[in-house]
């Protein structure tokens, strides 16, 4: 099962790479400023996703798997929960939209953008209960399909209006036939959408629901970042900073994917004390991701302006140095990744969940005090000294179990 997620999860991951190729091929064609407020939508949905998804899909994942006779009644709760959040959201966005920014033309897309903001979260529970049922290779086809789709879209239609809101409606339809591809496979499902709903159980998962949610929300630092750019700077700047972004999180699929396939048999082998396996596959993982990591940041700030050239054109030169500096913080960002497994096995969480609060406090003061003065820069610093901070506290908390559990277990060593 374990090898088999494992594929599936790879084909899921490398099909992002067409969406990646999509953005490229957008921001080349669109140009910074245009660029930037589509960028700026996107950051700003990533940090309203933080509230209309509250942790309820990755959830969801883990009730379905472990309560298989109860799993239309949480799949209904969840579903449910869900839909009222959807719908919070959407008047948050039509109600102080038009507020959160100075950018001129942005504002006519945040109306537009809860059509996406809709259709992602849907998106995201279906997945959630297809991942639960172990259904993989679902998840591969719909989001290999919806990436696709954008693709073509991208490729298709945006040369002939090449505009920021023909990006964003793109998007939404390719969001959208992924919604439909999932509600298909989870048809059965819906069967007692209205009769298992158990007001109890929907106090629990909401309850159960926000250390998650703390979790992901280190996840929307990129997107508080377009925010606060939009406070003080141009979509000019918010384009070049989502540039240098962009190709960091391209790499970062290398170490997400690695510390996802092996989470659940590190799991297990913590679960069945068998720590001299769990720290095997640990440290076997954190090598491969060691060397990946150090390649790619050296690789990177060396050869930052012929990298961001080749990809987005010399339109996009002034973000070599962002680039360069969201670029470093994967020294501690993607092996951290693996650590983070480390402290998740080991039911600690509520750790994770301090140091995200951490972590998404001092990168919003940072902000503050960096972006007025040295723009996309400014924001950049922040950014990695946030994540610098959040993931050398999770080296620590790490290092803190591994010693504790050889103390417990001799015969291991700690290293």
């Amino acid at each position: 099962m374990i090898v088999k997620n494992f594929f599936w999860l790879s084909l899921t991951q490398g099909s992002r790479i067409l969406r990646l190729i999509a953005v490229i091929y957008a921001a080349r064609l669109l140009g910074a400023p245009e660029y930037g407020r589509f960028a700026y939508i996107l950051g700003l949905l990533s940090i309203l996703a933080l509230f209309a998804d509250s942790g309820l899909s990755e959830l969801l994942t883990r009730d379905i798997a472990r309560h298989k006779d109860r799993q239309s009644e949480y799949f209904v709760a969840s579903f449910w929960l869900k839909t009222l959040l959807i719908v919070l959201t959407a008047a948050l966005i039509y109600a102080l939209g038009p507020y959160v920014t100075k950018i001129e033309m942005v504002r006519p897309l945040l109306y537009l953008s809860i059509l996406l903001m809709a259709f992602d979260n849907l998106r995201e529970l279906l997945i959630g209960y297809l991942r639960g049922l172990q259904r993989m290779e679902i998840e591969t086809a719909i989001i290999a399909a919806m990436n696709l789709a954008i693709l073509l879209g991208v490729l298709l239609a945006l040369p002939w209006q090449p505009r920021a809101q023909t990006l964003l409606i793109i998007y939404i339809l390719g969001s959208g036939l992924a919604v439909l591809l999932a509600g298909m496979f989870s048809r059965k499902i819906f069967v007692g959408i209205f009769r298992d709903f158990r007001a109890t159980l929907a106090r629990e998962i909401l309850k159960n629901s926000w250390p998650l949610a703390a979790v992901i929300g280190l996840g929307t630092l990129y997107g508080l970042d377009m925010v606060m750019l939009g406070w003080w700077r141009t979509a000019g700047e918010i384009g070049l900073y989502s540039a240098g972004q962009r190709i960091v999180q391209g790499l970062a699929i290398v170490p997400t994917l690695i510390a996802t396939a092996i989470f659940p048999a590190l799991s297990s082998a913590v679960q069945n004390n068998e720590q001299e396996k769990a720290r095997a596959i640990n440290k076997k993982a954190l090598a491969i991701v060691s060397l990946f990591t150090v390649l790619a940041v050296a690789g990177g700030i060396i050869f930052r302006q012929p990298i961001i050239r080749l990809f987005f054109g010399p339109e996009y030169a002034p973000a070599a140095t962002s680039f360069a500096i969201l670029l470093a913080s994967a020294l501690l960002t993607f092996p951290g990744a693996l650590l983070v497994n480390i402290i998740l096995a080991h039911n600690e969480q509520r750790r994770v969940v301090k140091y995200a609060v951490a972590g998404t406090g001092i990168n919003l003061i940072l902000n503050f005090l960096l972006i007025p003065p040295l723009g996309i820069a400014g924001a950049a610093t922040a950014t990695a000294i946030a994540l610098a901070v959040n993931y050398a506290l999770v080296w620590r908390a790490a290092n803190q179990i591994i010693k504790k559990v050889s103390r417990q277990h001799p015969d291991l060593s700690p290293d």
